[in-house]
């Protein structure tokens, strides 16, 4: 009874190493591709079209990093379009780590994120970063949240048009 069990294990071991490379093969190939690097929004100080109207530039620091918030339409005729650019200063890299850029419908909204706060994208380093909003952002306001150290900053960017 157990030579028929180690032939079978035998067997089956023999085929699980010639199949499991071929397996892991076929999924690494199956799955999807990651986004290239050119696809992540970067400026180097223009906005991305000529005919795009500002609306609005502010200044304002993000933990201690001098930054520049530029809103712009695309001069399309429709409410889609809004987009800001956040610029450190010159030679300066964004302070705070892992920092995480939500757009908020609202006002004031504490020391937290709301629920119906929606995550534009990410701010690191010191090139500039353009974010497109969604269409109603008419008003609004901008919140910068700190993954890796779990705090909310206190500066916001309340955008009017």
């Amino acid at each position: 009874m157990n030579r028929g069990l180690r032939k079978r294990h035998r067997r089956l071991a023999v085929f699980a190493a010639i199949a499991a490379p071929a397996v892991f093969a076929a999924a690494l190939l199956a799955r999807p591709a990651p986004a290239p690097t050119s696809a992540i929004p970067t400026l180097s100080g223009n906005i991305v079209a000529g005919d795009a109207v500002k609306l609005a530039v502010n200044s304002f620091a993000l933990d201690g990093t001098p930054m520049t918030a530029r809103l712009y339409r695309e001069n399309d005729g429709t409410d889609a379009g809004l987009r800001v650019v956040l610029s450190p200063a010159d030679g300066h890299a964004v302070g705070g780590a892992d920092v995480l850029v939500y757009w908020h419908r609202g006002g004031a909204s504490g020391d937290t994120i709301p629920d119906d706060a929606l995550l534009v994208g990410t701010l690191a380093g010191p090139q500039s970063r353009t974010f497109e909003l969604p269409g109603e952002a008419a008003t609004g306001e901008l919140l910068f949240y700190s993954l890796a150290q779990q705090r909310l900053y206190a500066e916001r960017w309340e955008l009017q048009q």
